[in-house]
């Protein structure tokens, strides 16, 4: 066995009481070793277990990928973000958002962030999913790059405070329960405005999230480049 088997295979012996089939996959083991560099697997088994346990919870999340998306009132106003797989790096499915076009005053005005937690949910399901179904037809380890375009945004005092808080808290939940699983953050067609704003949002975010993300004030972006 590689080291990265072993690695794996004393992990998932340390988590199996609360292991499903489902879930139950190497590369989905593996992205919590290399998500967690030079941490001790005892440490790491703890904060998979709390994903776990995450999992087990009324939400269903093993099988909340089978649902048709539109079961949640919010997923009529966030679009579906899924286009295909990048022309440029292997085994990686590009997810693309328009950002510009989420109306999300008007959905927090409605909804509590739990609910938008909830509806969010089934989309980051649908990637893991989808990566899963990769690893399985190739054998190699997936990834998703997601590319959020900020065309169309506009500056507002609400804006600030929903990325300094609602949206901060999708951020840290997806870092802490999704590890590994997005390569890339790209964020393109920024405005001139929103380096001021990034500039004091970078510290509040994951180490690890931070390094993987880019952005571009271009309007030349295409699908064919990535």
């Amino acid at each position: 066995m590689s080291s990265e088997d072993l690695q794996v295979a004393e992990l998932r012996s340390l988590v199996s009481d609360h292991l499903t089939p489902y879930y139950d996959t190497h590369f989905n083991i593996l992205r919590w070793i290399q998500a967690h560099p030079g941490v001790a697997m005892d440490k790491i088994a703890e904060r998979l277990r709390h994903h776990l346990l995450y999992r087990a919870c009324s939400w269903e999340i093993d099988s909340i990928h089978e649902k048709e998306r539109g079961y949640h009132p919010i997923h009529k106003f966030w679009p579906r973000s899924k286009c295909g797989m990048s022309g440029v790096i292997p085994n990686c499915l590009v997810h693309v958002e328009q950002s510009g076009h989420v109306d999300f005053d008007g959905i927090l005005d409605q909804f509590s962030i739990a609910e938008v937690m909830r509806a969010r949910i089934f989309d980051i399901e649908e990637m893991l999913t989808d990566v899963m179904h990769i690893e399985k037809e190739t054998g190699e380890q997936a990834s998703v790059l997601y590319v959020m375009d900020a065309d169309g945004i506009e500056y507002t005092k609400k804006l600030f405070d929903l990325v300094l808080g609602s949206l901060r808290a999708l951020s840290e939940f997806m870092a802490d329960h999704y590890v590994e699983l997005v390569k890339y953050f790209v964020i393109v067609n920024v405005p001139s405005w929103c380096y001021a704003l990034w500039m004091m949002v970078k510290p509040l975010l994951p180490e690890r999230t931070r390094m993987k993300m880019s952005y571009s004030f271009s309007t030349q972006l295409r699908l064919s480049e990535l």
